[in-house]
C-alpha cells in the first residue's frame, strides 16, 4: 500500500497575541489534523486515486474563538477543493512539464510509471515515493512478488502488458522477474489444447514475443501469458491465457513454428551463452563498403569498416535527429565525429565520409552555445536510456572533471577509467560553467551517482553531486576543433557511441 505522507511542513504564524509560543503550538496541532483530514476526504471522493503535489502553498485565516473540530473541517474541505482543482489540470503525469503535481488512478498506476521510468534509465520526482522503498528492499519486482502484494504485482504486470513496456522491464529486473515467475507459478504450462477463440490470437502473440528482449524461461512465460491475457480480455491464470502461451512456447521450440526460435532464444539466458555475434573485422584488414547511387552500387574499400557497427548505435542514439533539430548539419558532424576517432590513421580512408553520408569528411561545421546546449541535454538523457535497455548494460556512475583544451576550457562527465565523455560542455567562465553543471544534472537520471571534486560539488544546490577525491583523471577523448563549442559537440558524439558500444560489450552484470 502507498500510505499517505508528507515530506516537509513549513508553518508562518502571525499573530499579536502575548502568548505566541502557545498559539504556534495550537496552529500546528490544526495544520496537522487540517492534512490528515483533508487526506481522508480525498480518500472518499476519489478512493484508490493517488496525487502527488511537490509543493502546497496555503494561506490560512484562524479564528481563534471558533471550534477546533467546524475550523478543522472547513480548512479541510477547502484543501481538499484546490487540489481537485490542481489534479483537474493535471490528468497525464508523463510529462516532465507537470512540475507540481501528478495523478494516478492507482497505487498499479505509479508503480508502472516507475518501472518503465527505470527501464529506461529516468526516473522522475514523482517517484520520489517509491524510490526509499527500493533503497531497503532492493529490486522493485521483488516487493511487488510478495504475497500481500501480488493483486497490485498482478495489475502492475497488466498494465504494462497493455502499454508495450512488459518485456522490457522483465529484461531490467531478472532477479524480481524470476521471482514473480516463481510466486505466480509461471512454470512451462501444460494445455494441449487452447479453448475456442485462442487460436486467433496466436500468431499475434508470437509476433509480439519474437520482438522482445532476451528473457529467461520463467520471465518469458510470464510475459507469454500475461501478454496473452491482455489479448483476450481475461486474467493471466485463466485456463485460455495458459493454453495461448503454452501453445506460442511449444511453437517456438521449432524452428519453423510461429514464434521462430523462442524457446531457444529463452535458454540462452538460461544456461547463461551469449547470443551469437559477428566478429568485427579488425582496422588492419581491407573490407569492402557498398554504397547505392542509384541504380548502380559503388564499391569502396576502408580498412575501418568496424567503424559501421556504430551505425546502429547513432540511430538508436536519435543522434541525426538531435542534431537536426538544433539546425546543425547531422552528415558532416557525424563524419567529422567518426575522422576524430580514426584520428590520422584514417586520413584520405573513405570510412568517415560514408559513415555521415557526406561526399567528403571536413573539420566540424560552428556550433553555437545555444545549439550545443539543444543536443547535449538529448544525447545524454538519450543514452541514460539506451544503456537500460533490454538490460544490456547499467547506468555507471560518472565522474565530473574540467579538462583543458586547445580551444578553451571544459567541463566533461565520464565513466570512471573511461576515456569517453557522456556530457561535454565549455567552461570559459563561471556563469557557463553553472549553466552546464544545471544541464548535466537535468539529463542524467537522478539514480545515477556523479562524483565531482569539492570545488565542482559545492556548485551543486541541489546535492547530487558527491564530492571525491581529485585523483589524476583517465586521459578523455576530446577531439580538436575551433571552438569550444564545437569540441565539445565532436567529443560528445563520439563519446555516446563509444561509450555505449563498450558498456553493452563488458559481462552481463546480471549474470552468474
Amino acid at each position: 500500500m502507498i500510505d499517505g505522507r508528507i515530506g516537509r511542513v513549513r508553518v508562518r504564524v502571525r499573530t499579536d497575541s502575548p502568548d505566541a509560543a502557545g498559539i504556534r503550538s495550537a496552529a500546528e496541532r490544526i495544520v496537522r489534523a487540517v492534512l490528515e483530514r483533508c487526506a481522508a476526504l480525498l480518500e472518499q471522493r476519489h478512493p484508490g486515486r493517488i496525487v502527488l503535489i511537490r509543493r502546497l502553498p496555503l494561506r490560512w485565516q484562524i479564528n481563534e474563538e471558533a471550534a477546533d473540530d467546524a475550523q478543522v473541517e472547513a480548512l479541510a474541505a477547502g484543501a481538499a477543493d484546490l487540489i481537485e482543482g490542481m489534479t483537474a489540470r493535471s490528468s497525464d503525469p508523463s510529462p516532465a512539464s507537470r512540475d507540481h503535481v501528478v495523478v494516478f488512478d492507482d497505487e498499479a498506476h505509479l508503480r508502472t510509471s516507475h518501472l518503465l521510468a527505470l527501464a529506461h534509465g529516468h526516473a522522475d520526482w514523482w517517484h520520489a515515493v517509491l524510490e526509499e522503498e527500493e533503497r531497503v528492499g532492493g529490486d522493485p519486482l521483488e516487493t511487488l512478488a510478495a504475497p500481500e502484494r501480488l493483486p497490485t504485482g498482478r495489475a502492475v504486470l497488466l498494465r504494462l502488458a497493455r502499454e508495450g513496456g512488459l518485456a522490457e522491464v522483465l529484461a531490467a529486473h531478472p532477479a524480481g522477474a524470476a521471482d514473480l515467475a516463481s510466486t505466480l507459478d509461471c512454470l512451462r504450462p501444460v494445455a494441449p489444447e487452447a479453448p475456442a477463440g485462442a487460436e486467433n490470437h496466436r500468431a499475434e502473440l508470437a509476433a509480439m514475443a519474437s520482438r522482445w528482449p532476451l528473457l529467461p524461461p520463467g520471465a518469458l512465460m510470464l510475459a507469454l501469458q500475461t501478454q496473452a491475457a491482455v489479448l483476450l480480455g481475461s486474467s493471466p491464470d485463466a485456463p485460455a491465457a495458459v493454453a495461448l502461451a503454452a501453445r506460442v512456447w511449444d511453437d517456438g521450440r521449432r524452428p519453423d513454428g510461429a514464434g521462430g526460435a523462442l524457446a531457444e532464444r529463452a535458454a540462452i539466458v538460461s544456461d547463461g551463452r551469449t547470443p551469437p555475434q559477428t566478429a568485427a573485422r579488425t582496422p588492419g584488414k581491407s573490407s569492402a563498403v557498398t554504397v547505392a547511387r542509384g541504380k548502380r552500387p559503388v564499391s569502396r574499400r576502408t580498412r575501418f569498416g568496424g567503424l559501421f557497427y556504430l551505425l546502429g548505435l547513432a540511430d538508436e542514439l536519435d543522434l541525426a535527429e538531435s542534431l537536426w533539430k538544433a539546425c546543425l548539419p547531422e552528415g558532416a558532424i557525424l563524419a567529422a565525429a567518426a575522422a576524430a576517432l580514426l584520428d590520422r590513421a584514417g586520413a584520405g580512408d573513405p570510412a568517415p565520409a560514408l559513415f555521415g553520408g557526406v561526399k567528403a569528411a571536413r573539420a566540424c561545421p560552428a556550433v553555437s552555445p545555444e545549439q550545443l546546449a539543444e543536443v547535449a541535454g538529448a544525447v545524454c538523457a538519450g543514452l541514460a536510456s539506451a544503456l537500460l535497455r533490454r538490460g544490456l548494460a547499467s547506468i555507471p556512475p560518472l565522474r565530473v572533471a574540467l579538462a583543458e583544451h586547445a580551444s578553451g576550457r571544459l567541463l566533461a562527465a565520464a565513466p570512471e577509467s573511461s576515456p569517453f565523455a557522456f556530457f561535454v560542455w565549455p567552461a570559459a567562465t563561471p556563469d557557463v560553467l553553472a549553466a552546464g553543471m544545471t544541464a548535466l544534472l537535468d539529463a542524467w537520471p537522478r539514480r545515477g551517482t556523479i562524483t565531482a571534486t569539492p570545488a565542482l560539488a559545492a556548485l551543486d544546490a541541489t546535492g547530487r553531486l558527491r564530492a571525491g577525491r581529485d585523483p589524476a583523471p583517465a586521459p578523455l577523448f576530446l577531439p580538436t576543433a575551433g571552438t569550444a563549442p564545437a569540441a565539445a559537440l565532436l567529443a560528445l558524439i563520439a563519446g555516446a557511441l563509444c561509450g555505449l558500444f563498450a558498456a553493452r560489450a563488458q559481462p552481463d552484470p546480471h549474470a552468474d
